[in-house]
Order: C-alpha cells, then sequence, then structure tokens
C-alpha cells in the first residue's frame, strides 16, 4: 500500500496518478473505509483513475467491479496498458478464459514489457488455485524480469502458493 492508500501495483509501468494528501480523517479510518473514500474521489473521465480505481477493486477482491473500471478506462483510452493486462487477468478470473486467452496473446504480440503479462496472468492463475500455471506464468515473468522474484514473495495474490516447494524455489533462487 503507498501513501495514498493504493494497493502497490503488480505492474510496473510508471507512477499511479497523483492523488491529494490524505487527511487526518482518512488517516483516521480503517484501511477499506479509507479505499472506499478514495475509489469515490477518483476523476471518473481519465483513464489513469479509473484504472486506479479497478486496481483497489482488485485488492479488495471485488472482480467485477474492477473489470467494469478497467472496461470504463478503456472506454476512454481503448490502449491503456495497464488496464489491458488487468482486464485479461480479470477474465480469467471470471471464467472468460477464451476471450482472456485472446487478449493475452494480442498483448504479448505488441507490448515489449512482455513480464508483465506473465506476471498478471500468474497472479489470476494463483487466485484460482491453478497453480501449475500460475508457477509456470510467474517463472517466465522472472526470466524476463528478475525484479518480479522479489514481488511474488509479498503479493497477497500469491498467498496460497507461498508455501509450495515449488514457489520457495523459485522466489529464492538466484
Amino acid at each position: 500500500i503507498n501513501k495514498a492508500g493504493l494497493p502497490a501495483s503488480p505492474f510496473r509501468h510508471g507512477p499511479m496518478p497523483a492523488f491529494q494528501e490524505e487527511d487526518l480523517f482518512t488517516q483516521m479510518l480503517p484501511k477499506e473505509a479509507g479505499r472506499y473514500q478514495l475509489l469515490y474521489s477518483l476523476d471518473p473521465t481519465n483513464p489513469n483513475s479509473l484504472s486506479a480505481k479497478g486496481v483497489i477493486l482488485w485488492d479488495m477482491r471485488l472482480f467485477e467491479e474492477a473489470l467494469e473500471a478497467f472496461e470504463q478506462a478503456l472506454s476512454l483510452n481503448a490502449e491503456h496498458q495497464i488496464s489491458l493486462e488487468y482486464k485479461a487477468s480479470l477474465l480469467i478470473i471470471l471464467d472468460c478464459e477464451k476471450e482472456a486467452n485472446l487478449l493475452f496473446e494480442k498483448l504479448l504480440q505488441t507490448d515489449g514489457k512482455k513480464s508483465g503479462l506473465y506476471y498478471s496472468r500468474a497472479c489470476a492463475y494463483a487466485l484460482l488455485n491453478r497453480f501449475d500455471e500460475a508457477l509456470t506464468d510467474l517463472q517466465q515473468a522472472i526470466a524476463l524480469d528478475e525484479d518480479y522474484r522479489e514481488q511474488a514473495k509479498t503479493d497477497p495474490d500469491f498467498d496460497l502458493l507461498r508455501d509450495l516447494e515449488a514457489f520457495q524455489k523459485l522466489a529464492n533462487a538466484r
């Protein structure tokens, strides 16, 4: 969670949009209530804000609402990279795998930062308890960008995998 109360994005495509500093009231609220307040303060005409909303909803495990936020962002900017990646992952989680795979394949052909795509799909598979697929994609992400090794160690999307021997070997290899 960053200073503005946003969950850390699993993708490293630059900083999230700027938000106003939290006021004393927000700092006193429980984490979830602060997130809800932030959700309603985001600009609904800005794809970056809508994407941030989607990330918050993802972190709260409100996947259908998150998908809606990413689709709103894409209606404003059809090439919004973070929204496209999250949408593809959410489609897996929401059992629209054929559409998800088509979107992933399109993104893999056009995106130079393929490591984030593999990491994203690994997160989605992990949340569905599809551990073999999650580990395969996580391994690919780490092979392309070593930073994902450290990120995976604390990413809540991998909580169910963390105790598996295969995950431990992958996370601790150097």
